[in-house]
């Protein structure tokens, strides 16, 4: 007790003469200086400038049980310190315990880290909260030693840590090795990522072009533009679907069917035929429609229907949709409205199957249902027909295909009763083609 009472200079001479004669524990020397200028780990007076620390030794040390909460390291000075032939190889972190080590007064905002080595160290139950690394200068930080195998995460709270506002800009974790990281209970929910505006510097999203568009640069034709892409061009097409004979019950008849459309990918304009003739009769459907592209599969389609027969004419507003139905089934809706509320369901699908590639046998099928009688007496309400057919074709180019099949139709309700027929099955022979 006599040693607190003398100078400083002496009270050193005396300890240090203590520790020659007779080696005492490093807490009972920290007790012993607690009682000079410097109070109880107030390490704000300490000037590291000159300190030199290459021949130290810290093998056997315990920092477990250390308190540093009154440590406040933002003020210390560390640019005089020389760490760099200081040995750690020997020194065993296993059985540090961190989980109690009070960090809250700790200022890490103006701490330099660049030769600091953590690979051994376990971080799982050290607490952050209090930490402000929005100021850590992280410039100088070289990470490419570091080695986090064993450093488990899970249990870290970032919950208070603004990481928004760190620069990053020096940083170098090429040689970080995360492997064994377990971050699946991190909790980084009041973490600030980077938002807003692309920075100055981001590529031009236009740059490939050198600047260059459609109507300029050294490419550019004078006059009107010339290059036009895929989906500008305006193209037609004449499909035939039907184009044959066909023999029912000793009668025979002719059916000609397919369209003609004009325009481009998303627009275009389309007149559907669709008329048989049998025993000297004309049956026949002709509707001009607006069709345009509402996915990259599927077709709106608005128009109207003219039904000509030697009974009767019949004018029709539809509107629908047509286009490729998942599994490859080219699919059409369509609903009419026609004079006095009269209204008609039309849906048909067909499905190619493929034997070859020459070898295709054509699958279709529609139905027709109206949802009332027809005041003049052509059909009755509800459903009206269904009709199935079966065509087996051989394609001597997609353009040319001949083709033989059969085809089964079904009346039903007062419609059987109103055409005098429930069922028939025609054996046809044709022609598919396209222009």
């Amino acid at each position: 007790m006599k040693i607190l009472m003398m100078k400083k200079p002496i009270a050193e001479a005396c300890l240090l003469a203590g520790l020659l004669v007779a080696p005492i524990s490093w807490a009972e020397t920290s007790t012993m200086m607690s009682g000079m200028e410097c109070q109880a780990g107030d390490a704000n007076c300490m000037n590291h400038e000159g300190m030199n620390h290459e021949g130290m030794n810290h093998e056997g040390m315990d920092h477990g049980q250390m308190d540093h909460s009154m440590m406040n390291q933002g003020e210390m000075h560390h640019e005089g310190m020389n760490h760099e032939g200081m040995n750690h190889e020997g020194m065993n972190h296993e059985g540090m315990d961190h989980s109690q080590m009070d960090h809250s007064m700790m200022n890490q905002g103006e701490m330099h880290h660049e030769g600091m080595s953590h690979e051994n160290m376990d971080h799982s139950q050290m607490d952050h909260s209090m930490m402000n690394q929005g100021e850590m200068p992280h410039e100088g930080m070289n990470h490419e030693g570091m080695n986090h195998e064993g450093m488990d995460h899970g249990q870290m709270d970032h919950s208070m840590m603004n990481q928004g506002e760190m620069p990053h800009e020096g940083m170098n974790h090429e040689g970080m090795n995360h492997e064994n990281m377990d971050h699946g209970q991190m909790d980084h929910s009041s973490m600030r990522m980077q938002g807003g505006s692309a920075p100055t510097n981001a590529r031009d999203p236009n740059a490939y072009s050198g600047g260059y568009t459609l109507t300029s640069g050294p490419y550019a034709r004078k006059g009107p533009r010339q290059l036009r892409l895929a989906d500008e061009h305006r193209f037609s097409a004449l499909m035939i679907d039907h184009f044959e004979w066909s023999r029912h019950d000793g009668d025979t008849s002719q059916r000609l069917s397919g369209e003609y459309w004009y325009g481009t990918t998303w627009e275009r304009a389309v007149v559907q035929l669709d008329g048989e003739r049998q025993n000297g009769a004309t049956d026949a459907e002709l509707g001009v429609y607006w069709r345009h592209a509402l996915t990259a599969f599927w077709n709106t389609q608005l128009g109207a229907r003219h039904d000509s027969s030697d009974d009767l004419d019949r004018n029709w507003v539809g509107v629908g949709f047509q286009g490729l139905a998942p599994y490859w089934f080219e699919s059409q809706a369509m609903l009419f409205v026609g004079k006095q509320g009269v209204t008609q369901l039309e849906l048909e699908a067909e499905y190619d199957l493929l034997f070859t590639q020459r070898w295709i046998l054509g699958l279709d099928g529609a139905l027709t249902a109206t949802g009332k009688r027809d005041p003049e007496g052509a059909f009755g309400q509800g459903l009206n027909s269904t009709q199935f057919g079966a065509r087996l074709r051989y394609e001597f180019s997609r353009r040319f295909a001949p083709y033989f099949g059969v085809e089964r139709s079904h009346r039903y309700g007062s419609t059987a009763a109103i055409l005098g027929e429930r069922a028939s099955t025609e054996w046809v022979l044709g022609v598919k083609a396209w222009l």
